[in-house]
């Protein structure tokens, strides 16, 4: 692929966001047992910035191994991108893998937070500072690329962890196998 024939530039990035506060829980259980001690593998943020080449428009997607993303997170890496980039909170997407070994106390609601030990200024600084590395890493190490999507109906969708509801989830309706 030409340079000149890519319409737009892709770029990605990646940052370690593995962070606790000594003597909470962490996020999602509250059961005393759960606090974190050590690390036994590290918690990442993967970023992909697209930029459309003729407009400068911009959009970056953001997958956080972490249990959620809370206006408090999102306000507080919209700000730093914002600060270091210049991307506007408008053109980032954070998205958490609902992953229940990583930190608590970040939410910045009392009911989120209370669980873990309450919140930590020191949890999410460190959280929204380490997105904001991936995010401009993503940014700044952007090349010539095609961009596709594609769009398609399909009949699964989530089921709230009603084990009842598994059989609409069965993937030989759609011609595979589940295992």
């Amino acid at each position: 692929m030409t340079e000149q024939a890519a319409r737009y530039v892709v770029g990605r990035g990646r940052a370690d966001i593995t962070v606790w506060e000594p003597g909470h829980l962490m996020m999602g259980w509250a059961d005393a047992r759960n606090v974190a001690r050590s690390v036994d593998g590290a918690l990442e943020a993967r970023a992909i910035a697209i930029t459309e080449r003729s407009s400068g428009q911009q959009l970056v997607f953001v997958g956080l191994e972490l249990a959620i993303v809370t206006d408090a997170l999102r306000d507080a890496v919209a700000a730093r991108v914002r600060t270091r980039a210049g991307l506007p909170a408008s053109a980032l997407v954070l998205a958490a893998t609902h992953n229940h070994s990583g930190p608590g106390g970040y939410a910045g609601y009392f009911w989120y937070d209370l669980p873990s030990g309450g919140f930590s200024t020191k949890v999410r600084d460190t959280l929204a500072d380490r997105i904001a590395d991936a995010v401009c890493a993503a940014l700044t190490e952007q090349l010539p690329a095609h961009v596709r999507w594609v769009e398609a109906e399909t009949e699964l969708r989530s089921v709230a962890r009603n084990p009842a509801d598994a059989s609409r989830l069965s993937s030989s309706r759609l011609g595979g196998s589940c295992r």
